[in-house]
């Protein structure tokens, strides 16, 4: 992947982090990281598309972001604030324990 595909995604997220006012930090990553999965996708020869908030009623949980390749769902992504970590065991509170039990095997 080009260098400069993440120098994109990071310049975004510093403007959306930069501008006033308040709103949810974690909803903030969700069009960038989107967007980088897209262009890391185009970068190796693949068809990469997202969908925010995918409902998985099964197992009553809604990932950030699943991830398709050539149509077909790949994976999903669940996002953290900015500053949490991303060491899903070590996540604090019983809704991201809760989330991390749901989706640890999807």
């Amino acid at each position: 992947m080009n260098i400069s595909l993440l120098e994109i995604f990071a310049d975004a997220l510093n403007a959306k982090f930069s501008l006033p006012g308040s709103a949810s930090p974690e909803d903030q990553l969700k069009p960038s990281v989107a967007g980088l999965l897209k262009s890391a996708g185009t970068a190796y020869g693949l068809a990469v598309d997202t969908r925010t908030e995918t409902h998985l009623s099964d197992h009553k949980v809604r990932p950030d972001i699943a991830v398709y390749v050539g149509g077909l769902i790949c994976g999903y992504i669940e996002l953290k604030a900015p500053g949490l970590g991303a060491d899903a065991p070590k996540l604090k509170g019983e809704h991201n324990k809760e989330q991390w039990e749901k989706l640890r095997l999807r």
